[in-house]
């Protein structure tokens, strides 16, 4: 079995993110490059997974006006 570094840092990440959201205690920073999978494509656009309630001001002071949630809001069966 080979070892991939790549899943271990996904599942550092969501460990993280769990005991944040059970704890309510962020280890996370406010800046962009905090938020999770952050990529700038160009001056206007960039993408990145859910930021959390902080982070949004990070988001803001960079310049960013318009934010797309591509998150599902409806419970799934």
């Amino acid at each position: 079995m080979r070892f991939d570094l790549r899943t271990l840092q996904t599942v550092l990440g969501y460990s993280l993110t769990l005991v944040e959201k059970i704890t309510g205690i962020s280890f996370k920073g406010n800046s962009l490059d905090s938020i999770f999978n952050y990529l700038q494509i160009n001056l206007n656009l960039a993408t990145s997974g859910q930021p959390t309630k902080k982070q949004f001001n990070a988001i803001q002071r960079a310049g960013y006006k318009k934010i797309i949630n591509l998150r599902s809001l409806r419970k799934m069966p």
